[in-house]
């Protein structure tokens, strides 16, 4: 609990910014942090609570790492919890995190990590959640998961978010910002139901914008049904993106059951209602259910009769 103490971000040795050990939560969560990034390095490229991730790991797929009331302010480029990460293994969830960046110095600014670090090896995000807010008025590149993928790609799998308000200037999505290398994401769902803004036409539940030509995206659920846009919003990815996304069984819940703006690839099934959905003809392996106040909740089961989450569901508050 930091309640009563100061946070210092996690770094490594030379160069001072990088991490490259293990960090397992033993079943233990951080608590009550409230930290503004510093410059730890004289002209650091990435900052958050651990700048950067460089083959390291942090959590693990059967307990990932939990921060309960986080409030980030970001003052420099490449930010989240984790700045940035090469070849790194991600599991952390946020309960009610607060991040914010108010101009275009933190660029690339992520509820879980800010970018993508220069390298040849994939981050792997996995069993990951943020839950809050994120208020970036400012900053391009904003995502409820990672803000910028651009210099190396990513592996997300089991990953959720629950974003009460996102805001940005250009490239602002619920769960990336920019993608501009290929990635591959599964089982894994984005709620938006506060304010969502963004200034530029690259403003999308999944993603602001896609420039990569070959992205995988299978068993993803998108709900903007009580999200207040503010801005030319399109339901999966940015007006101006120009890469392609191949779908297999992407849900999308949208205010009056329409898509906004186009699906620039792939199959996107639109649902407003329980049955609806079921109405899709795509039940299998799936189940859904209406939570005490209305919302719907997903169960997905993985291959080999694995569910989601180790058995967990999949809430839609």
């Amino acid at each position: 609990d930091f309640s009563q103490k100061n946070f210092f971000p996690l770094v490594g040795n030379a160069p001072l910014t990088s991490f490259s050990g293990r960090i397992l939560s033993n079943a233990f969560k951080l608590s009550n942090i409230s930290y503004t990034t510093t410059d730890v390095s004289g002209g650091a490229m990435y900052s958050g609570l651990i700048p950067l991730l460089t083959e390291g790991s942090i959590g693990n797929r059967n307990e990932p790492l939990v921060i309960e009331n986080l409030q980030l302010n970001c003052t420099f480029d490449s930010c989240g919890v984790v700045g940035g990460s090469n070849g790194g293994s991600i599991h952390v969830i946020v309960k009610n995190g607060f991040i914010q960046a108010s101009d275009s110095i933190a660029n690339n600014l992520g509820g879980i990590l800010g970018s993508t670090a220069s390298g040849t090896m994939d981050t792997e995000l996995e069993s990951s959640g943020f839950n809050g807010s994120i208020d970036a008025s400012g900053v391009t590149n904003v995502g409820g998961l990672v803000g910028d993928i651009s210099s190396s790609s990513v592996r997300a799998e089991n990953n959720h978010v629950n974003l009460i308000d996102l805001k940005g200037s250009d490239r602002v999505g619920g769960m990336f910002g920019n993608v501009a290398i290929n990635i591959n994401v599964d089982d894994s769902y984005v709620t938006l139901k506060g304010s969502v803004a963004g200034t530029t036409p690259d403003l999308g539940g999944l993603a602001g914008n896609v420039s990569s030509p070959d992205n995988y995206i299978r068993n993803v659920f998108i709900d903007h049904s009580k999200a207040i846009v503010l801005g030319d919003f399109q339901s999966i990815a940015g007006l101006t993106s120009s890469g392609f996304i191949n779908s297999e069984n992407m849900f999308v819940i949208s205010p009056n059951n329409q898509l906004m703006g186009s699906d620039i690839s792939g199959s996107a099934l639109l649902a407003d209602s329980q049955q609806s959905i079921f109405d899709s003809g795509f039940s299998d392996g799936y189940q859904w259910n209406l939570d005490s106040n209305g919302d719907l909740k997903l169960e997905m089961e993985m291959e080999m009769g694995m569910e989601i989450g180790m058995g967990a569901e999949m809430p839609m508050p």
